[in-house]
C-alpha cells in the first residue's frame, strides 16, 4: 500500500514558519556579534525579543535582552538593562555581580555618577550586600560626597573614614558628630571611644572627653590615663582618681612630673585630694631612691604652687597640718646639689 503523506495544517505551517524565522534572527545576532557588527546583531535580537514578546513569552524575551546585553561590553546600558532582565529570570545574584562589574568598569573611566547609580541598583536588589555598600561609600568619597556617604556608611571603620573625609575637607564640627553618631551606633567600640576623647581634649572640650573616657578606652595609653585621673579628681572621685596615678607611677615613671603637676592643679582648687597625688608621686621617689626623680618632683612642685597663691597657701597649711620636720640631705648623682625634704613620722616624705 502507498503511504499517505497529509499536508500539514495552515495554523501548523504558520507555527514552524514563525519558528524558523526567531532561529534565523537569532543564528543572525549571533553571527553579527561575533563579526563585531554590533548594530546589525541589535537588529536581530530586538525581532526576536518582539516575537518572543507579543507571544507571551516575558521569559524568553528577559533571555534574549540578557544576550543583548553581553555584545558591547561598552554598551554600558544595554549591560544594565540585562541585569535587570537576569532579576525578571529569578537569577538575583548575577545581576548583582553585574552590575558591580559595570559599576568598577565607570569608575575606572572617571564616570563616578553613573558608577554610583549603578551600584544604588545593586543596593536596591540586594540592600544587605556589604561588598556593594563599600563599592559604594569608596564612590560617594571619590566624587567627594560626604553627606551620602555618611547615609551609606554602617560599621565603625566606615563612619571613620567618612569623618576623615569631612575633616579633611575643613568641616571638623561634622567629623566629630560623624564619630559620635559611630559611638552611638557602637557603643562597645574601645578604640573608638579613645578616638572621641582624643579628639574632644584637642578642641579643648573636657567635659566632652570625659563622656567617653573610661579605664578601658584609656587603656595603657599613659597620656589618656593622666587625663582620666584628672577627670576623676575634679570630678570629686578622689580614690579612683589616685588609684589610677597610683597605676601610671608604676607603668610608666618618666610621666612622674606630670603627675607631680596634675597634684599642684588639683591642689589649688581641693587641697587636701591635690597633696594626696603629691605625696603618692614624691613618697613613690623617695621609695626607690631615684634621687634624680625627686629632685624633678621638686623643681614641678616649687615652679607650680609659686605661680598660685592658693597653691602656695594650701602647700603651707598641708605641711603645718602634718607637722613636717626639715632635713637636709645629699642626692647622690646631682653633682653635690642638696635637696630640703620633710621627713614626716610614717617614713613618707615630701619634697619642697
Amino acid at each position: 500500500m502507498k503511504a499517505r503523506w497529509r499536508r500539514p495544517a495552515r495554523s501548523t505551517r504558520k507555527s514552524s514558519a514563525q519558528a524558523g524565522s526567531r532561529a534565523r534572527a537569532v543564528a543572525g545576532g549571533r553571527s553579527a556579534g561575533r563579526a563585531g557588527l554590533y548594530a546589525d546583531a541589535r537588529t536581530h535580537l530586538n525581532v526576536v525579543i518582539e516575537q518572543r514578546r507579543s507571544r507571551g513569552d516575558a521569559r524568553g524575551a528577559a533571555q534574549v535582552r540578557i544576550r543583548l546585553g553581553s555584545l558591547d561590553p561598552d554598551d554600558y546600558a544595554a549591560r544594565r538593562s540585562a541585569a535587570r532582565s537576569r532579576v525578571e529570570i529569578g537569577d538575583l545574584s548575577s545581576a548583582v555581580g553585574d552590575l558591580k562589574a559595570i559599576a568598577a568598569q565607570l569608575a575606572e573611566r572617571g564616570r563616578l555618577l553613573d558608577a554610583i547609580e549603578t551600584l544604588c541598583d545593586a543596593a536596591a536588589l540586594e540592600p544587605g550586600d556589604a561588598d556593594v555598600r563599600e563599592r559604594l561609600l569608596d564612590a560617594y568619597l571619590a566624587a567627594g560626597d560626604v553627606a551620602n556617604a555618611r547615609e551609606c556608611a554602617g560599621t565603625v571603620g566606615q563612619l571613620r573614614r567618612v569623618a576623615a573625609a569631612m575633616e579633611a575637607s575643613g568641616r571638623p564640627d561634622e567629623a566629630v558628630a560623624t564619630l559620635r553618631h559611630a559611638a552611638r551606633l557602637h557603643p562597645g567600640d574601645v578604640d573608638l571611644a579613645a578616638q572621641l576623647a582624643r579628639k574632644c581634649l584637642a578642641d579643648g572640650d573636657m567635659a566632652a572627653a570625659a563622656e567617653y573616657l573610661t579605664a578601658d578606652t584609656a587603656g595603657k595609653d599613659a597620656e589618656l590615663l593622666l587625663i582620666l585621673a584628672e577627670v576623676r579628681l575634679r570630678a570629686g572621685l578622689a580614690d579612683e582618681g589616685v588609684a589610677i596615678v597610683a597605676r601610671l607611677l608604676i607603668e610608666d615613671v618618666s610621666r612622674r612630673d606630670a603627675m607631680a603637676s596634675l597634684g599642684c592643679r588639683i591642689a589649688a582648687e581641693q587641697p587636701e585630694v591635690g597633696f594626696r597625688v603629691i605625696e603618692l608621686v614624691s613618697d613613690g621617689a623617695a621609695a626607690g631612691a631615684d634621687w634624680i626623680g625627686a629632685a624633678a618632683v621638686l623643681a614641678t612642685i616649687r615652679r607650680l604652687c609659686a605661680d598660685t597663691r592658693a597653691g602656695a597657701d594650701a602647700t603651707r597649711r598641708h605641711l603645718c597640718g602634718r607637722r613636717a620636720r626639715p632635713h637636709h640631705i645629699h642626692c647622690p648623682g646631682a653633682a653635690g646639689r642638696r635637696l630640703r625634704v620633710l621627713r614626716r613620722s610614717n617614713g613618707g616624705a615630701i619634697y619642697f
